[in-house]
């Protein structure tokens, strides 16, 4: 008797877990309704908004091994930011809503280790510490791409080596930008324009101040980062290695990791995107980067449409 009641217990448990599973599962295919095409953007007082889901693809290769006497410029050129073997393909999902002032857009995107430490100096020796980050770049032209912004520029030897700054600019537009890293922005969401300059914050400074002698008088670029340590010393006595910027603007943000997956909320000024009375269809191009573990490298997505409905 004892054991028919146990017997039936446990398999009304098996049944009403099995409920709630499919409940579960049928709610998050309800709320992740995926458009394929665009991003659609929704009013706030909206109750349902799809999400676009997104595969964000390369990721720079170690360009400090690369021998540049010997490995074609076109071949490594494609190492700015696609065709490296260092970051596999990243999903993730954005959605996106806004009222008069601004647009709310919530991203999230699969990641199995949580890194959230930053390089640091301690007694003139580097600690190098890397984190998880997003930034994502917009645009009113739709034949914008980000792997055209990433340049070979100032070119010089170093060590008996051809290398270049890599700078990231674009002379045809300016690009607002928000970067968002869980340690080097120290979780908040920073402001700023890509153009011919290059990146910088709304005054027209760097988004960080590179506790580094080897960095002083240097723009921000990929050889930076990859000097930086190595036969330095700081500026500044056992500070951070990136050191954010007096002048920088940020905005209301958040970033937080969970079962594998960060997740981030930003708010962006629409009047920062250039975007004054929005009506139905309007449109505006995004591309995403993620970061995942590193000080630079990141993975792309495809330029892709937010459309206002």
């Amino acid at each position: 008797m004892i054991l028919a009641f146990i017997l039936l217990f446990t398999l009304s448990v098996k049944k009403y877990l099995l409920i709630l599973l499919a409940l579960f599962i049928f709610s998050c295919a309800k709320e992740k309704a995926v458009s394929k095409d665009y991003l659609p953007v929704v009013k706030v007082s909206a109750k349902n908004s799809d999400f676009y889901q997104f595969i964000a693809k390369g990721g720079e290769r170690h360009l400090s091994l690369i021998d540049w006497g010997e490995e074609a410029i076109p071949v490594s050129s494609k190492s700015c930011h696609h065709g490296g073997e260092v970051v596999p393909p990243l999903r993730g999902f954005l959605s996106a809503s806004y009222d008069d002032k601004n647009i709310y857009l919530k991203v999230s995107w699969s990641d199995l280790t949580k890194d959230s430490r930053i390089s640091r100096w301690k007694n003139g020796n580097l600690t190098e510490g890397k984190d998880d980050g997003i930034s994502i770049i917009f645009s009113k032209s739709p034949d914008f791409n980000c792997a055209l912004t990433c340049h070979m520029t100032n070119w010089e030897i170093d060590r008996g080596k051809f290398v270049s700054d890599y700078r990231m600019f674009n002379e045809k537009e300016e690009n607002p930008i928000t970067l968002l890293r869980s340690a080097k922005s120290m979780g908040r969401a920073v402001a700023g324009i890509l153009g011919k300059d290059g990146k910088r914050n709304p005054k027209g400074g760097e988004f960080f101040v590179f506790n580094s002698k080897r960095a002083e008088g240097r723009v921000s670029s990929f050889y930076l980062y990859q000097i930086l340590g190595k036969e330095d010393s700081p500026v500044f006595k056992d500070e951070n290695l990136f050191i954010l910027s007096n002048d920088n603007v940020y905005l209301d943000s958040k970033i937080y990791y969970k079962l594998n997956q960060w997740s981030s909320e930003i708010s962006i000024p629409l009047d920062f995107l250039g975007l004054k009375e929005i009506k139905k269809g309007a449109k505006i191009y995004m591309a995403i980067a993620l970061f995942d573990g590193t000080n630079v490298n990141h993975s792309m997505t495809e330029t892709f449409s937010a459309v206002f409905e």
